[in-house]
């Protein structure tokens, strides 16, 4: 484990987490931990990589070297493959802040990010996920579709059930109260977010901001 930038939290402590999650994702983790340190409120930054054996944390460690920003980087590889949603889980216990965001280490978190979100999770206690749309991009990074992959403003086990099916806001947009971690069994599974998507309509609500804050990477290998 590798530490960079600010020594330690602001006082009150880290507003929230910014996870970077890889997997032989070395050719696109640069911007993605670019978009984590562009963001605009000071945040526990924690980049794992689990376990690729691609050399994907020596593709960052140079932009890190240079950075003397408010964040404060945790550089780190899992010990073995644990797959997405053990890696998570993992993260959850090593992450200090009330509020976890994700970012897949394919995907660029725009500027404004975290600030946004945080403002609706404090204007609206009863929420427990807050996600966003995105703008979904090639490999290259060139817009495929703007602010796309929406639901309703306002999503609770009334929407879900009415709807007859389940529907999730994006995992790569996704923050959440770490309560969602916390108060319930490890995540299992290949994917995240449909879990964290119910957990957080049974605790109170799920928002989501028709802003797009996430660059959403589409390529063969998405899960």
């Amino acid at each position: 484990t590798e530490y960079y930038g600010a020594s330690g939290p602001p006082e009150g402590g880290w507003p929230a987490t910014f996870l970077v999650i890889a997997f032989r994702m070395r050719d696109t983790l640069p911007q993605a931990v670019a978009g984590a340190l562009a963001q605009t409120v000071p945040c526990e930054i924690i980049v794992s990589d689990d376990s690729s054996g691609d050399g994907a944390l020596d593709a960052v460690r140079p932009l890190l070297s240079e950075y003397h920003g408010p964040h404060r980087v945790i550089l780190r590889s899992t010990a073995r493959n644990l797959g997405l949603c053990a890696h998570m889980a993992e993260l959850a216990g090593i992450a200090s802040a009330p509020i976890l965001f994700s970012s897949a280490g394919d995907d660029v978190s725009k500027p404004e990010r975290v600030a946004c979100v945080l403002d609706e999770f404090a204007t609206q206690p009863q929420a427990f996920v807050v996600g966003s749309s995105v703008d979904d991009i090639d490999a290259a990074g060139r817009v495929i579709a703007p602010a796309t992959r929406g639901l309703p403003r306002q999503v609770d086990q009334d929407w879900l059930l009415a709807r007859g099916r389940m529907a999730t806001i994006l995992g790569a947009s996704m923050a959440v109260r770490r309560e969602l971690f916390d108060g319930f069994p490890a995540l299992s599974g290949r994917a995240e977010d449909n879990m964290l998507m119910l957990r957080g309509a049974l605790m109170g609500e799920c928002r989501w901001l028709g802003l797009p804050l996430v660059r959403y990477r589409r390529h063969g290998s998405n899960l």
